[in-house]
């Protein structure tokens, strides 16, 4: 199963991080400590990812594997308005990871909770987000974390 959050709410995305943890460790904190890992997405490798999801939890029923920043790193920058940034160089690289990153998702072990953790929103025509939808709540999840927009910030914050 996989998890993305994301959005520019950052205390909302901690709090669904540190509920996911939780639901997830159950009973056994330390085992789950033990069992979880965290990816830098900016610097991971496919083969990084993939070695780390596949490997079997010790002694627990579940690993799981926390990416930040990976998916807003393989899409393509803007430069404004319908206008793309210049290609960089690792842009055909970032493209090959995107897919194949696509491609692994549906194959991620059972025994391993893959949560992409991401500090702005995704469109939904990003490649990894279309992955979720066609997986079903089951085997993938969207959370998207937004902060309000300024007239219903009062209500917000008394919530």
């Amino acid at each position: 199963m996989f998890t993305i959050l994301h959005g520019d709410d950052e205390f909302g995305l901690s709090e669904k991080l540190a509920d996911l943890r939780s639901s997830l460790a159950g009973d056994d904190q330390a085992m789950a400590e033990l069992n979880t890992s965290f990816l830098d997405g900016k610097r991971t490798t496919l083969g990084e990812l993939r070695h780390t999801c596949d490997s079997m939890p010790f002694m627990a029923a579940q690993r799981v594997v926390i990416v930040r920043g990976l998916l807003s790193y393989l899409v393509p920058g803007r430069k404004g308005r319908g206008q793309k940034a210049p290609q960089d160089k690792g842009s055909a690289a970032k493209q090959a990871l995107l897919k194949d990153l696509a491609a692994y998702l549906p194959l991620l072990p059972p025994s391993t909770h893959l949560i992409f953790f991401e500090d702005q929103a995704l469109n939904d025509s990003h490649p990894i987000i279309k992955v979720a939808q066609t997986q079903g709540q089951e085997r993938a999840v969207i959370k998207l974390c937004t902060l309000p927009k300024q007239e219903a910030l009062t209500g917000w914050t008394e919530r």
